[in-house]
């Protein structure tokens, strides 16, 4: 698709739902090189934006010549690059820095973050000491972004995840479990004995989940049968929280989301893939938020950051869409929280509620699949755009053969 028509196709949804400003956001775990299916899904990021900013260059110049303006006033489109290294055994460094230098040999460039178009690429980017200020440039008519490029590390970020995990808890949202995974298969066993375990995948809760990724429906039967002790709090298994104000940071314990057991499911509208609806406790359970290693899970990671960033819209693969509703709960709570606080006089610790009212659009990108019809992953040794590079293929080749698709 040339950039004509999807500046079109983007303005048609601009007026459908109007947004007055773009963000979006790379966000690579630098576990491994880039295989060529993440490489789609940033390209198809950057091309969003892009055509966003068209519209805008456009709706500018109007303005400029004096021509009236239909609906709202857009703003520049800004793109951030975020680093999602909360699986600390298998980030490395040098993979963040390959997957940088390959984006930017692809001619994909980000506004924030590291290796951004506004700030050089020198040295270990994960030496905090020796961090610059990530500055973005969103216009003549705003003030530039700085942010410390200490921001745009999740590693980093720890303490704004421990703060919300704070304010689920404290409202009933979550609730600590301690229940092992053999023991959450052998109720699921008790419950359905034609139930077949299978495998974990070799992922933690920190990293996003891929197609074919095992997880079960948690059983509600092991669900705490009280979520009104002190702060919403209630332990599995007879665990105690040591108090109140070190409840988050029971490092021994993992932490779920309660899901909804109304029967209603969560529908949202994706920008490639149409209507979508999943039903909690039928197509995903409790899920985790919060691992026992200490460290927030993807789902929890993900929303608090894309409030914060205040991105507009999500661009990924189509693998996460039963995410996508998981996440959408995971915000309704957070907003809920936010409001019960404003009510009780208190201003909410991390988040203002107009970041966390705000819904991001979605666009889920399709799969690419290896010969074998499988998806492209890190974990099957997939095609990666630096060996596709060093067989001399050029960008343009790359787009053509494979990502032309995804648009």
């Amino acid at each position: 698709m040339d950039d004509i028509k999807l500046a079109k196709k983007m303005r048609r949804e601009l007026d459908d739902e109007p947004v007055l400003h773009y963000v979006g956001r790379l966000a690579p775990s630098p576990t491994g090189m880039m295989h060529i299916g993440h490489a789609q899904t940033f390209y198809v990021a950057m091309q969003r934006a892009v055509a966003h900013q068209n519209v805008y260059e456009k709706q500018n110049k109007l303005i400029q010549n004096g021509v009236p303006i239909c609906g709202p006033r857009l703003s520049p489109a800004r793109l951030i690059f975020r680093v999602e290294d909360l699986d600390i055994g298998r980030c490395k460094e040098h993979y963040l820095v390959d997957i940088i230098q390959d984006l930017t040999w692809f001619g994909i460039s980000w506004d924030e973050g590291p290796g951004s178009r506004f700030e050089q690429l020198d040295g270990l980017l994960w030496d905090m000491s020796r961090c610059k200020e990530s500055v973005s440039r969103v216009g003549n008519d705003k003030p530039p972004v700085t942010r410390s490029l200490e921001s745009f590390y999740q590693s980093r970020r720890g303490m704004i995840y421990e703060a919300a995990l704070d304010l689920l808890s404290k409202y009933g949202y979550v609730y600590a479990c301690k229940y092992s995974r053999r023991q959450i298969e052998a109720e699921l066993r008790r419950q359905n004995p034609a139930h077949i375990e299978t495998s974990p995948s070799d992922v933690g809760p920190q990293s996003a989940p891929n197609e074919g990724d095992y997880d079960p429906i948690f059983p509600v039967a092991l669900r705490p049968s009280d979520l009104t002790s002190p702060r919403g709090i209630a332990v599995h298994d007879g665990a105690d929280v040591a108090s109140e104000k070190e409840s988050s940071k029971v490092v021994s314990t993992n932490w779920r989301f309660r899901v909804p057991d109304d029967g209603k499911p969560v529908c949202f509208e994706d920008s490639r893939c149409g209507s979508c609806a999943f039903t909690p406790l039928v197509h995903f359970g409790d899920f985790l938020v919060f691992s026992k290693q200490g460290y927030a899970a993807y789902e929890m990671a993900v929303v608090i950051d894309d409030a914060l960033m205040g991105v507009t819209e999500v661009v990924r693969g189509e693998d996460l869409l039963v995410s996508t509703a998981r996440q959408i709960l995971l915000r309704r709570a957070l907003r809920d929280c936010c409001r019960q606080e404003r009510l009780a006089g208190r201003e909410p610790a991390i988040f203002s509620t107009a970041l966390i009212e705000a819904e991001p659009r979605y666009f889920h990108c399709p799969l690419m699949r290896d010969s074998e019809g499988k998806r492209m992953s890190k974990r099957r040794g997939s095609e990666t755009l630096r060996s596709l590079r060093e067989r001399g293929m050029t960008p343009e080749q790359i787009v053509g053969e494979f990502f032309e698709k995804a648009l």
